[in-house]
């Protein structure tokens, strides 16, 4: 059972979303990556857009580290947690996560006595949880009572309920506590559920509840809770088994031989399996037929010597990374890049010996680690493989700023700017001039100043014909001419003046704009220049530093394909020394009728 994933999943239920790097987390981990949800969260934190949940991500962030096998991780997150809040909920959230990251570590009484820090009840998952680990705490003290009362504490309805039950019966059968165990186990078997694995949780029990019957030697009751067992669950041979145990009990060796036979009829091979080979003579045996029964317990001896040998070549494949390739092939795994290992797979004969393996904890928990290796190492290589594409766009944008250098350069152009401030201040020196002389005639409009010119020319004319005609008359038209477009110039000479100077404000602010623009382009395409060479020297050390973790990545993926090689031959090692009891059993058995039916031919 994973009950580190189900906590995690608690631990979010009831969150509301306002961070996106958090919601993110939740979206990944809902498609059970729990490494992408844990990437999603440091980004988050690196980035700083954690601002309205932080407490909700790093909680969230330590249940995972947690349920992916990283307690100390875990651990110092929630510590740190702890030394800043004082928040009730949050302690009580905090102190709970704790306990579990002790229990993991075996630190049992220190997560003993964090549970204790919870004085008001947490949300009923949670609660129930709790109760649960309180149970199995006090059962590992042998505390039977307290486990008890926490058990009691888990509501009916709870999943947690059939897994303490389970847990206190199991512990009080082996301390001879039979009816205390029966009554407990019974209750585990009340919890109704489609799901599998409290399924597999009930097989469990009923197996329970017989072995325990058989101790008692209750035949009857034994058999009920055996014949309970799933034939199509992983539990079904050991039902066989001790059925035939049971009806042996009974001293009916014909039915407890039909059981035994057909559980070595099924031709799986596994520890029920082994065990049936050699109850079958002593079945045989108890009928009476020794004779029948030396025959049995001689295949029995021999039957054990070729699973021995199968078991020897077996570790030999397992040795060749065999089991490796039947991860891929048989798709435990992914493969990283899409294709599978091509590597002969173990014989199909063979494989039951590892499903007890496949379906334990531990076994799941390292398979999970040499996953997340694998999807690690496809990432670098995507990464790898996308950085000539970089160079590439790095490259195009390099060759079109170069095409637009010269663009540039020409629109900054300082020198331009400085002619068009000189004849700015020029300009500006004219109108501080005619603002001193009051040269009305400067601001005159172009007809005005054509209208003065003529004037001029008509001036000059009258100077030289006036000694010879009398142009009075007409000299005064002009004077009075001359004076009216004289009067009119420099009396709108104010607003004119006005005007000019206001012109030369907005030419002020224009110049200020266009200095602080083409200094801006001028630093932007420098900058440009820069980023583009930062950019170009990053991709190379990306490359050297993607190249290096790849190097990494592959060490710990064969580190990782050593440990899981390692408990598989760990595993069938023990399976070897198992059966080699029982040979040792069947030769014994076999060596005691020999002498038994030689001294009756003696008597004979």
């Amino acid at each position: 059972m994973c009950w580190a994933t189900l906590s995690v999943a608690d631990e979010r239920h009831d969150q509301s979303i306002q961070d996106l790097p958090y919601g993110l987390a939740l979206y990944e981990f809902f498609k059970d990556k729990p490494l992408a949800a844990i990437t999603e969260l440091d980004v988050g934190k690196f980035r700083e857009r954690l601002t309205q949940q932080p407490d909700d991500a790093e909680l969230l962030l330590g249940g995972l580290y947690f349920a992916y096998g990283l307690p100390d991780e875990a651990q110092s997150i929630f510590n740190q947690l702890i030394d800043e809040k004082t928040e009730e909920d949050t302690q009580n959230r905090i102190w709970f996560n704790l306990a579990r990251v002790h229990y993991e570590q075996g630190k049992f009484s220190q997560s003993l006595e964090l549970l204790k820090r919870i004085e008001n009840n947490l949300p009923p998952q949670r609660e129930a949880q709790k109760h649960h680990l309180l149970t199995n705490l006090h059962l590992r003290n042998q505390d039977y009572e307290q486990a008890s009362k926490s058990a009691g504490k888990i509501k009916s309805e709870s999943i947690w309920r059939p897994y303490s039950a389970y847990n206190l019966g199991v512990a009080l059968a082996k301390s001879e506590n039979n009816e205390q165990a029966n009554d407990w186990l019974n209750k585990a078997t009340a919890y109704e559920s489609d799901n599998q694995e409290v399924l597999a949780l009930l097989d469990s029990t009923h197996l329970a509840l017989g072995l325990n019957a058989l101790r008692q030697r209750k035949a009857e009751e034994a058999i009920d809770n055996f014949i309970k067992i799933r034939l199509s669950g992983p539990l079904s041979n050991k039902a066989l088994l001790g059925t035939g145990w049971a009806w042996s009990l009974k001293e009916a060796p014909d039915q407890a031989l039909n059981y035994w036979l057909t559980l070595k009829n099924k031709g799986q091979i596994d520890g029920a399996t082994h065990e049936a080979i050699l109850a079958i003579p002593y079945a045989i045996e108890q009928k009476g037929n020794k004779v029948l029964a030396t025959q049995y317990y001689d295949q029995a001896a021999r039957n054990y010597d070729e699973l021995l040998l199968q078991m020897d070549s077996i570790i030999e494949r397992i040795q060749d990374d065999q089991l490796i390739a039947t991860l891929h092939q048989q798709h435990l795994v992914d493969d990283a890049f899409g294709t599978m290992i091509q590597q002969e797979t173990l014989l199909s004969a063979n494989t039951p010996y590892l499903h007890q393996l496949f379906a334990s904890t531990d076994f799941q928990l390292e398979i999970r680690h040499y996953q997340e290796l694998l999807d690690i190492q496809a990432s670098l290589q995507r990464w790898q493989n996308e950085l000539p594409v970089l160079q590439l766009m790095l490259d195009e944008r390099k060759l079109s700023f170069e095409q637009k250098r010269p663009l540039v350069e020409q629109t900054t152009s300082f020198t331009e700017l400085e002619d068009l401030k000189t004849r700015r201040n020029e300009l500006a020196d004219e109108v501080t001039r005619i603002e001193q002389q009051e040269d009305y005639l400067a601001l005159a409009y172009e007809d005005e100043v054509d209208y003065l010119e003529q004037l001029e020319d008509i001036e000059r004319t009258f100077r030289l014909l006036q000694d010879q005609q009398d142009f009075s008359e007409e000299q005064e038209k002009f004077r009075l001419l001359s004076g009216l477009l004289n009067w009119q110039i420099s009396t709108d000479f104010p607003r004119r003046f006005w005007a000019v100077k206001s012109e030369l404000i907005q030419l002020d602010r224009a110049m200020e704009k266009a200095s602080a623009s083409a200094e801006s382009l001028a630093q932007s395409a420098d900058l440009n220049e820069v980023k583009l060479d930062d950019f170009s020297s990053r991709i190379i050390g990306q490359d050297a530093l993607i190249a290096e973790h790849l190097n990494k990545v592959a060490e710990l993926i064969q580190q990782q394909q050593q440990l899981i090689n390692g408990l598989a031959i760990k595993d069938i090692e023990t399976q070897k020394n198992h059966v080699r009891q029982l040979r040792l059993s069947a030769r014994y058995s076999l060596a005691r009728l020999y002498d038994e039916i030689a001294s009756e031919d003696k008597l004979q």
